[in-house]
């Protein structure tokens, strides 16, 4: 076996003095067999605490193989375990420092398979002195309860809190995903702390575990999700995820940028659609608001919101660095009046909403999608004055009906949100397939072959990168 890393722990004790440039010591580190089988194995090689997860990593399907690990310092021992992908065996760190295990593997004859390395090392760290605070939040995307479509944040860690660090999280599965399937449940992770828009923080990245990914067994509705999370001190945060419904487990890695890392290459498209995105907010909100000072401070936001939309790639890294953290800023400023003004917000929400459904909706809707989006309309009106989340439900099912009659039966409609997923290529890290299907899509509206360019739509969608990985709807219920 040889052996990879990547991460990173903290301070002298995480430095590797044997190597020339002093580097940080890694966090995880990966063993090979021979190519033959396609064998490695995952773990954490630094932890403060006293047992481990090894995880079995095959590239290759077989059949009765087995593997055994064994401790070189306390005789402790796994016993016989079969070998196959994402298997798990949880190992005691007996001592403070490092820890030595030795794994075999044998054939479906019980005779042993060579390893190029056979030992895996994996150190109990010390408690780190001096260690470093988050200088952001770091939440995922849930679902309040079984079929609600209002989305709340649930933290791993708070800005303040020490770092490295680590927990567990218990989740419910928000919909039923069958083996062999296309359906998916959604992790979608962010850095920031606005609650009643989750859309407005920091999108960090998603982690989709779909039908896909696992050949037997089915995902039901409300069943458990054990997420294991680490979070180091260089933004680096690690997902494990345990499905005990089908056995198996899935992990997702991700960076927590500080501040000033953008990436150069789609921060203009990005800022231009938040400045965007942020107008309409100011926008809809000066008709609710009637404070004074609230106001003002629209007009403030508003000032930001333009310039966002006018940045172009021209701008230095300064500037734009600047550009966003005012973004961020007025987002949270917003948040904060949306809260003061919640009744009077809602009332807006809920005039503009049926303005909307009247002047273009309802033209192509039919007689019983109209009775049904009447009915959600009358029962928002008597859902303003709640405390709780009934009234973004009942809008949100109205939004989604929109949307959908719209989508489907309005053609221009179709062809500008279709020229709207396509104007930033950057997007997407398939750029292949992506402008393909953009040519396919461009082509079908000359044609004005219009069903054609929805399906086209969805392929895009399904293409994955930055753009997708924002459009997934999160579907994880708070456990």
């Amino acid at each position: 076996m040889t052996a990879v890393s990547e991460g990173a722990a903290i301070f002298a004790e995480a430095v590797d003095w044997t190597s020339r440039e002093h580097e940080r010591k890694a966090t995880r580190e990966q063993s090979k067999s021979d190519s033959e089988l396609g064998l490695s194995f995952r773990y954490e090689s630094r932890t403060l605490d006293k047992k481990a997860r090894i995880a079995v990593v095959l590239e290759k399907k077989i059949v009765g193989y087995t593997f055994e690990i064994n401790s070189l310092d306390s005789g402790w021992t796994s016993g016989l375990v079969e070998l196959k992908n994402k298997a798990l065996v949880t190992v005691p760190l007996r001592r403070r420092g490092e820890n030595k295990f030795r794994v075999e593997v044998f054939d479906k004859v019980g005779d042993s398979v060579f390893l190029e390395n056979d030992t895996i090392v994996i150190t109990q760290t010390f408690a780190n002195v001096g260690a470093l605070l988050a200088a952001h939040s770091i939440c995922i995307e849930v679902k309040e309860k079984l079929g609600s479509s209002v989305s709340r944040l649930d933290y791993f860690v708070r800005e303040g809190d020490t770092l490295p660090a680590k927990g567990q999280k218990k989740f419910r599965a928000g919909r039923k995903i069958r083996a062999g399937s296309g359906d998916s449940i959604n992790f979608k992770i962010f850095q920031g702390e606005i609650e009643d828009r989750v859309e407005d923080n920091l999108f960090i990245g998603a982690l989709k575990i779909s039908g896909d990914d696992f050949e037997f067994g089915t995902i039901v509705e409300g069943a458990e999700i054990i997420c294991d999370y680490t979070i180091d001190d260089a933004g680096s945060i690690k997902l494990e995820i345990e499905i005990p419904a089908i056995n198996e487990s899935f992990y997702g890695n991700f960076y927590s940028r500080n501040e000033g890392q953008l990436n150069f290459d789609k921060a203009a498209g990005k800022i231009n659609s938040d400045g965007k995105n942020l107008l309409a907010q100011v926008r809809n909100l000066g008709r609710a608001v009637e404070d004074d000072d609230d106001y003002e401070k629209l007009q403030r936001a508003g000032e930001v919101a333009s310039t966002a939309i006018n940045t172009n790639q021209d701008c230095d890294r300064e500037e734009l660095k600047h550009i966003e953290e005012d973004l961020q800023t007025a987002k949270k400023i917003l948040a904060d009046i949306r809260a003061r003004n919640r009744e009077s917000i809602r009332r807006e929400d809920l005039d503009g909403c049926r303005e909307y459904y009247l002047k273009y909706v309802k033209k192509f809707a039919k007689p019983q999608e109209i009775s049904q989006l009447e009915n959600l309309f009358d029962r928002a009106e008597t859902l303003i004055e709640r405390e709780d989340s009934a009234f973004e439900d009942a809008m949100s099912e109205i939004r989604g009906l929109c949307w959908g009659i719209i989508f489907y039966r309005d053609d221009d409609f179709a062809i500008r949100r279709f020229n709207n997923l396509t104007k930033n290529s950057g997007d997407y890290t398939d750029q292949t397939n992506f402008y393909r299907l953009k040519q396919a899509g461009e082509e079908a509206i000359a044609q004005k072959n219009f069903d054609a360019l929805r399906e086209i739509f969805w392929d895009i969608v399904d293409l994955g990168g930055q753009a997708q990985d924002e459009f997934l709807t999160a579907n994880i219920i708070k456990g």
